[in-house]
């Protein structure tokens, strides 16, 4: 309805708008208004008016691209240097030697760097899969599970204090062999809880975690896998998508979250593992070894950023997270307004409360991994505290430049146009997925509108924990 409503809303704009008398005049005018007080503009000037959009946003997400271009390229040229220089070293020689290349082999050349095992890695996977009111998705979840390639993997479903059908939609795969399905009926029901308890009944060397409403592509755990192979590793992030929103619905704020998911998978988390700094294990779609679960405690239960919570206790032990770009699981989102703001609202929250609870990382002396400390003050800085910059230096050029606040605006406008078009054109880039490209249409309302008014949810919500407020699963 919002789609069908915003459409013809812009379509009757556009209309009455072409049809207005001296509309062109004026759109002439104010273009060559816009020219001239452009080329008034000292270099002083222009740094004035936007330092914190080139400080905050724009640099760090050209940077972001240059690195993984260079990174990329790189990795071609090594790849393709090495096999020219051993044909052409082997080449005089006549062997009958066969060099056998194994998946893990060449496939580690994914996002998170170091070197692959020998032979075919295959661990025992236990999956665990939280569901809370989940009747609509969960069958399709085993059913993506159960048809997934990989061989030696188990399935344990958690109905965590359901008042749907969700154990009722579950229980034909119990009764076939195909999965374990336990309930969960003592206590509150949250989801680090429910992961704990399917943690009690799993016999695997591995925890995958995923969402009761998320599909895995056939290959995907495998991509995992071949991960979890690569020395230093200790967990894996899997590459998750959008699907749909809830109950299969799509409209306009489901294709901007598809929008949003590309590009923070895509380019960020692609970037924090070549940077050795990813600290957030997806809970739609993480492995980890049950072992090192089982020495920090698994799942604690005092704060709503349990995923965030269990990858820092992770990486505090001296391991890294390797981002299997490859690994992807399609998940669904909120359909509408409410449900977006709510779990937006329940994110910001869950990680202020981790950042918080873990402020011992930020210590100056500590024995953590320079990785772990530098990516834990780039979250710190990046993601809150420069949201209030962001909004302070908006506030600021509207005081400052009140005179000309349209030029002003339409200037900040085509800045952030570039820097929104680099991001989904990287995305597209590195994407396993070329269709991806297909988004690009949405960076309009990414930059006059969705990312703007998300940077204010943001801003309640820090402020809401801060007042002690709580928010549920």
């Amino acid at each position: 309805m919002f789609d069908d409503l915003l459409s013809t809303s812009l379509s009757s704009s556009l209309l009455l708008f072409a049809l207005s008398p001296g509309v062109e005049t004026f759109i002439y005018n104010f273009a060559n208004g816009f020219v001239a007080w452009i080329s008034t503009l000292t270099i002083w000037d222009f740094i004035t008016l936007t330092w914190f959009a080139f400080i905050i946003d724009i640099s760090r997400n050209v940077g972001k691209a240059i690195i993984l271009a260079s990174d990329h390229f790189l990795r071609k040229w090594k790849k393709e240097y090495h096999y020219y220089s051993s044909s052409s070293l082997s080449a005089p020689f006549s062997t009958t030697t066969t060099t056998t290349t194994t998946d893990s082999d060449s496939r580690s050349s994914s996002s998170g760097g170091g070197s692959a095992v020998v032979g075919r890695f295959e661990p025992n996977i236990s999956i665990i899969v939280p569901a809370h009111n989940e009747g609509a998705a969960i069958k399709h979840t085993i059913q993506s599970l159960l048809e997934n390639s990989y061989p030696n993997k188990e399935i344990i479903v958690v109905d965590d204090h359901s008042t749907d059908n969700t154990y009722q939609e579950a229980l034909p795969f119990m009764q076939k062999g195909q999965i374990k399905l336990v309930q969960r009926k003592s206590g509150k029901g949250s989801k680090s809880s429910a992961i704990n308890y399917g943690v009690v009944f799993a016999t695997g060397d591995y925890i995958m975690i995923m969402d009761g409403d998320t599909l895995v592509e056939r290959t995907a755990i495998q991509e995992v896998v071949n991960q979890l192979g690569v020395r230093g590793v200790s967990a894996v992030s899997g590459n998750v998508r959008i699907f749909a929103g809830d109950g299969g619905k799509r409209n306009l704020l489901t294709r901007l979250q598809s929008y949003e998911y590309l590009v923070a998978f895509e380019v960020g988390r692609r970037y924090n593992a070549l940077m050795n700094m990813l600290i957030i294990i997806p809970g739609a779609f993480g492995v980890f070894p049950r072992s090192l679960g089982k020495e920090i405690g698994m799942y604690d239960t005092d704060t709503i950023g349990e995923d965030f919570d269990l990858t820092i206790k992770l990486l505090k032990t001296g391991g890294k997270v390797s981002f299997a770009s490859n690994a992807i699981a399609w998940t669904y989102c909120p359909n509408n307004w409410k449900g977006w703001l709510r779990q937006r609202i329940r994110w910001a929250h869950g990680q202020l409360a981790v950042l918080m609870k873990h402020k011992d990382t930020t210590g100056v002396y500590n024995t953590y991994r320079r990785q772990l400390v530098v990516a834990f003050y780039d979250m710190i800085m990046m993601d809150i505290v420069l949201v209030f910059v962001r909004m302070a230096g908006f506030a600021w050029v509207i005081a400052a430049y009140g005179d000309r606040l349209a030029y002003v605006m339409l200037m900040m406008l085509l800045l952030y146009l570039g820097n929104e078009l680099v991001a989904i054109l990287t995305a597209a880039l590195f994407s396993p997925r070329k269709e991806d490209l297909k988004y690009v249409y949405l960076v309009p309302i990414m930059v006059f509108f969705y990312r703007p008014f998300y940077s204010c949810v943001r801003l309640y919500a820090y402020l809401k924990r801060l007042l002690k407020k709580d928010a549920t699963w």
